[in-house]
């Protein structure tokens, strides 16, 4: 039969609306929040590359189903709690969102996944708050909690040394590196260790100095000194200085693991044990690749933020895989709770959701030698 002109048209016009109908259909909003202004905006935008690359690098790679396209949406989560939950709510319906990852902080987080569970649609956070997985079934963590966290860095340090004797130093006042040191000595203590002194620091150079001579004259075999990287750092030049020998190793935490520490603290923090959960030295081709190609894209290495966020992007991208040919939010929740385990470059390199959405990870451990951090192993 031959088909008349005008009839013609109206086919093409048909296959032309069917075409762009199957476009439509097969792009899937990803929305990401993360601080894009404030204080912390250059935290937030490494970790923004860090989940926006391994999305990116799946799709590209070939993770999902033919002609399904991932359109990443970028929010700022620098609101009020009530107000980006709010907003959050109204964006993933208005623009039929799969999923949400953040935001980085977990007072937004907490309450944000409050809103999740009440509105049906999954939330992926980095943020560590063990109350976010608490708020219900639409609730996921990619970060352990900093108590975790600790746990594992004081059991590895303490078994990869055979430590007896502990101190642990913390600033006055902080209550997260207060409770940090509490989970320290807790865990030295249960291992059967001696913890002889759990010292709250002042700020300015005479509490420095006397934290020094007190913990000098104490022989240990570990002090755990959880601080930021810079005080950290000048903390170690103070002990070493006035006298710790070096049989008596430094211990340092996730908020350390930063160049800071080592341009600070210099020769005096040679031999000390560092643990986090990224830090771009980390070994296995993995890291390694991910390294290249962040520092290709954006013209600097990834710092601790950026390794958390791609991993959470990996995370995110094997749920997408698992959903099937259609995912939605129902089965992106489903999928996510399934169990996603994967190799990722964050702690040793194997993850895990656990069954009440709590992930599961051990930190890696490093030492510093010749100024640089360099991957040691533990039994732990």
């Amino acid at each position: 039969m031959q088909l008349t002109k005008p009839l013609r048209q109206v086919l093409i016009c048909l296959a032309l609306a069917f075409a762009a109908t199957d476009s439509l259909a097969d792009e899937y909003v990803i929305a990401i929040l993360t601080p894009l202004s404030g204080a912390w905006v250059t935290l937030g935008r490494t970790m923004r590359n860090g989940i926006a690359l391994a999305l990116e690098e799946a799709e590209d790679g070939g993770r999902f189903r033919q002609g399904v396209h991932l359109s990443l949406k970028d929010y700022d989560d620098n609101l009020d709690p009530a107000a980006l939950a709010k907003r959050t709510e109204r964006m993933v319906h208005e623009n039929d969102a799969i999923l949400v990852i953040g935001p980085m902080f977990s007072t937004r987080a907490e309450f944000l996944a409050t809103t999740a569970n009440r509105y049906s649609f999954p939330l992926l956070t980095p943020a560590v708050s063990e109350g976010v997985t608490a708020a219900g079934p639409w609730a996921f963590r990619s970060s352990v909690s900093p108590h975790r966290l600790i746990e594992s860095m004081t059991r590895g340090a303490i078994e990869s040394t055979g430590a007896r004797k502990i101190a642990v130093v913390y600033p006055a006042g902080n209550a997260g590196f207060q409770a940090q040191a509490s989970t320290v000595a807790s865990t030295a203590m249960q291992m059967r260790k001696l913890v002889v002194g759990e010292v709250g620091l002042n700020e300015g150079d005479q509490s420095f100095a006397d934290t020094a001579d007190s913990l000098r004259s104490v022989p240990v075999d570990l002090i755990f000194i959880c601080m930021d990287a810079e005080p950290a750092g000048v903390l170690a030049s103070r002990l070493r200085r006035a006298g710790l020998p070096k049989s008596t190793r430094l211990v340092f935490g996730p908020t350390a693991a930063t160049p800071a520490l080592l341009q600070v603290g210099r020769e005096y923090v040679e031999d000390a044990i560092v643990v986090t959960d990224y830090l771009p030295e980390l070994p296995g081709e993995q890291n390694k690749a991910f390294v290249a190609a962040y520092t290709q894209r954006f013209n600097m290495p990834p710092d601790r933020w950026a390794g958390i966020g791609y991993a959470t992007g990996v995370i995110a991208a094997e749920a997408v895989r698992n959903t099937g040919p259609s995912p939605n939010r129902a089965l992106m929740r489903e999928a996510l709770e399934r169990g996603v385990r994967i190799t990722a470059p964050i702690g040793k390199s194997r993850w895990t959701m656990g069954p009440h959405h709590e992930p599961q990870y051990a930190p890696a451990f490093f030492t510093v030698r010749s100024g640089a951090f360099v991957p040691m192993e533990t039994m732990h």
